[in-house]
């Protein structure tokens, strides 16, 4: 058996093995959360005095609650009405984000088609040249925004084990010190453009190709210098990961073990897009959406992003079923949308407006954003993944405080 053959199904069998002594583990709730100084006893606070609003953050902060709200911030037509910190937090701290590093690469993207360094149908290959299978040269840019690149990815630390995640998480670094440990199997699925897959190999793939990008605009500090433009301070943005990486391979999926025994037809993507940001900052990110790509005069993005960003991706125009147990919830380009598509014709939040775009990240974070009243939800979170917050009756609480509000 040809060497990398014998190394994928070691790791495999590696991996298998941890999972099955950490099965019973009991996951740590602090596995997600940020960093608290227990010093910090004040926090900057917003608060409108009316029982509405007070039902809004008692649901959000609510003790009893096995979600924990860690930032809850809202702002409409630019100015901030509410803002709230749970104790040991500040609104100068930033904290991790997940999946809310979109917004960030969302934007970094349309910069930089504005300025006419990138396109939304520039080919991938052109930045990642190793992507397995020849079809792979038809995979766009657009193709990674829309969720739809044909391929699915399984990461060892975010293992479909219970206690597997956690353990990846706390004892694997102690293990390899120096290390970084990561491990993203990308396994062709479907020709590019054709299936809409949530999937974080989107969103590493995008990192690169922004990276690649950059090079011709003076390389990664270009991001700090539209950050600082921004007047974004706290905020930090990391496309790749520059440190060596563990990799390990594990999954319970046929598909992916075969892919273990085929590493020529699958790629390993041992980098990682990376975000630390305060609510305040990724405020200034969303407003561009709200603003025409405008921010203080000057245009940062197409005039058309945010209609690029909330319209319906045509991979999930086209489908049949749901492939994953999205419950029919619609997708544009980075943004989850509320939206009704062919599968199911109710919108996925009926009791809420239809120009509703979220992004939702691990722990319950959450960018919520309804254009046709300028209103703007940020919630950071370190939920347990079996209690996260009801993010739809968040929202739901919030507009009953405003309509409340004289």
């Amino acid at each position: 058996m040809p060497a990398p053959r014998v190394r994928g199904v070691a790791s495999f069998v590696l991996v298998s093995a941890v999972s099955l002594v950490v099965y019973l583990r009991k996951p740590d709730p602090k596995a997600y959360s940020p960093a608290y100084d227990p010093e910090i006893r004040e926090t900057p606070i917003r608060k409108p005095r009316s029982a509405a609003f007070e039902a809004f953050e008692a649901y959000a902060f609510d003790p009893k609650a096995r979600h924990r709200t860690t930032a809850l911030l809202v702002a409409r037509n630019g100015e901030i009405l509410f803002e709230s910190y749970a104790r040991g937090l500040r609104a100068d701290r930033p904290q991790r984000l997940y999946s809310l590093s979109k917004i960030a690469t969302s934007v970094l993207t349309g910069h930089l088609v504005k300025r006419g360094i990138l396109s939304l149908d520039d080919l991938v290959t052109d930045s990642v040249p190793m992507l397995p299978q020849p079809w792979h040269q038809k995979l766009r840019v657009r193709d990674l925004l829309n969720m739809s690149s044909g391929l699915e990815y399984f990461r060892v630390d975010e293992a479909n084990v219970p206690g597997l995640g956690v353990f990846a998480r706390n004892h694997v670094p102690r293990l390899l010190s120096g290390h970084e440990r990561t491990a993203t199997l990308a396994v062709p699925i479907a020709a590019p453009g054709t299936r809409f897959n949530y999937s974080l190999i989107d969103n590493n793939l995008l990192g690169l190709v922004l990276e690649r990008a950059l090079e011709k605009v003076g390389g990664p500090g270009y991001v700090r210098t539209l950050f600082d433009r921004l007047r974004i301070r706290k905020s930090r943005l990391d496309l790749v990961r520059e440190k060596t990486s563990f990799t390990a391979d594990f999954s319970p999926d046929l598909r992916h073990l075969l892919a273990l025994l085929n590493p020529d037809e699958s790629y390993v993507l041992r980098d990682h897009v990376r975000f630390w940001s305060t609510p305040r900052d990724l405020l200034t990110l969303a407003s561009l959406f709200l603003n025409d790509g405008v921010a203080a005069g000057e245009a940062y993005l197409p005039p058309d992003w945010s209609a690029v960003s909330w319209t319906v991706a045509e991979s999930q125009r086209k489908l049949k079923v749901d492939p994953g147990g999205y419950n029919g919830h619609s997708y544009g380009a980075y943004w989850w949308l509320n939206r009704p598509l062919p599968i199911r014709p109710q919108r996925p939040y009926p009791f809420l407006p239809e120009s509703l775009a979220l992004i939702k990240g691990l722990g319950g974070q959450t960018l919520a954003v309804v254009p046709d009243e300028k209103l703007i939800l940020i919630r950071f979170g370190d939920d347990p993944p079996d209690a996260l917050i009801d993010r739809a009756k968040l929202i739901a609480l919030l507009r009953t405080a405003l309509e409340a509000r004289p």
